[in-house]
């Protein structure tokens, strides 16, 4: 399997990928935007520094019915930002802008659907920052480090997006895959199930970034790719091999 996976990525790609105690590795020092990986180095903050069953209405003028748990499970079924806002809009914003933004026009009807929630993160980064005290970067940041992992956000990077709490981070594969080995923090994962047996993964991207992140009792694998202008369509490649 590890010869299989590993023939699917290409010689610029930066990846750590662990099976049955053999590793194979194209680890750089490249430091990159991970997009939607950002989420589960969200969640990780949140489960260990907040009480994740105390009501949204604890940190925001609201009468909306969901807790901070909500959030993380993407249950809330707040307003979707991404498909109101412009994008201009959205980097000339900032986290406490966007959020109340959501919670104005978040329709408490939608409350229990599930459904992947870009918007429910930014309102669990601006609750970082309403709890600590400090920016959600900074917050973040320090966090991780007193934990012996590095994330970073880059300010003056072309890409930074200022609004974007759920998908703002930049990290290397090696600190990633320091991240998924701190004790539960698979619980900020999708979970699959299938012939490999459970599956803990999340991938990211946006136009010039592309992230995976999957693993079990068996592998380990962190992949970040760039100057992706669209999907490459690893993950559905990388699972395929999986289920053989």
């Amino acid at each position: 399997m590890i010869n299989e996976i590993t023939n699917l990525f290409e010689e610029d790609d930066s990846y750590i990928f662990q099976f049955d105690g053999k590793t194979e590795s194209n680890i750089t020092d490249r430091v990159q935007l991970i997009a939607s990986l950002t989420k589960p180095i969200i969640n990780y903050y949140v489960r260990s520094k907040m009480n994740i069953h105390h009501s949204i209405s604890n940190y925001f003028e609201t009468s909306l019915p969901f807790q901070i748990e909500d959030l993380l499970m993407h249950r809330s079924g707040v307003w979707d930002y991404l498909e109101h806002m412009a994008q201009d809009e959205i980097n000339e914003s900032n986290l406490a802008d966007i959020s109340l933004k959501i919670i104005k026009n978040s329709d408490a009807s939608k409350f229990g659907n599930t459904n992947y929630s870009n918007s429910g993160f930014v309102l669990l980064s601006r609750l970082v920052e309403i709890h600590s005290g400090n920016s959600f970067e900074d917050e973040l940041v320090e966090f991780y480090k007193n934990l012996g992992v590095k994330i970073s956000f880059d300010y003056d990077h072309e890409f930074y997006l200022t609004g974007w709490g759920d998908g703002a981070a930049y990290c290397d594969v090696e600190n990633y895959f320091k991240m998924i080995q701190l004790e539960k923090f698979e619980r900020g994962m999708g979970r699959l199930e299938g012939k490999s047996g459970k599956v803990w993964m999340h991938g990211g991207f946006v136009p010039g970034f592309e992230t995976l992140v999957a693993y079990n009792e068996q592998f380990k694998l962190v992949y970040f790719k760039q100057d992706t202008p669209e999907l490459s369509g690893i993950t559905d490649k990388f699972l395929d091999i999986l289920e053989k």
